[in-house]
């Protein structure tokens, strides 16, 4: 029986999903309307390039760029906390909001972090990669958001199947369904397609 009286909560994410979307709105809120008066337009591209991932910045031109060589360790994650715009940002928090709210109910606060700063980084390297040393810009949370996508097709489809399109029934089936193993994930059309798509 439904309760009419009962009050959803208005965010219905696990804590560190909320509060990971609550850094990246911060982040850009701050760039968007703190950071213009406190500083010229020329030091805030220089803060945003010391955050961003440039792949020329393994290819010797190191102290040209902003953020050094350090930026150079950290901005493997740190790219993650600038977007271009709002709508860059809204895309990659919806993304977020969606696919890492089930994944961190399933596996916790701590992996569910670990996990998203892997993806972000394996998302840097196959952009380095695919870049070379060229001076282009990546920046967004949409590598780490992609891994964690791409973890949560391992039970999302089966979580489909047992709760036949119920809303409620999918976010329970969604926490305690099996895995697919990496052999059920290539012979799982829909999962082909889904990733094909992605």
């Amino acid at each position: 029986m439904h309760d009419e009286n009962r009050r959803e909560p208005i965010f219905n994410a696990p804590g560190v999903v909320v509060g990971l979307l609550a850094l990246l709105v911060g982040m850009h809120a701050g760039r968007e309307w703190l950071l213009p008066r406190l500083m010229d337009a020329e030091s805030i591209d220089a803060w945003m390039l010391a955050l961003a991932f440039i792949p020329a910045r393994y290819g010797g031109t190191i102290g040209d760029i902003p953020g050094g060589s350090l930026a150079s360790v950290t901005s493997f994650l740190t790219h993650t906390l600038v977007h271009i715009d709002w709508m860059h940002l809204i895309i990659n928090g919806a993304w977020l909001a969606a696919f890492g709210s089930a994944l961190a109910r399933r596996i916790g606060s701590g992996r569910f972090l670990v996990l998203y700063a892997l993806s972000a980084i394996a998302g840097a390297l196959l952009y380095l990669a695919v870049n070379g040393t060229a001076p282009v810009v990546m920046v967004g949370a949409s590598g780490a958001v992609s891994g964690l996508v791409g973890a949560a097709f391992r039970f999302f489809f089966r979580a489909v199947d047992e709760a036949r399109f119920d809303p409620e029934g999918l976010a329970g089936a969604a926490r305690h369904v099996p895995r697919m193993s990496f052999a059920e994930m290539a012979a799982d059309r829909r999962l082909q397609i889904a990733v094909g798509v992605w």
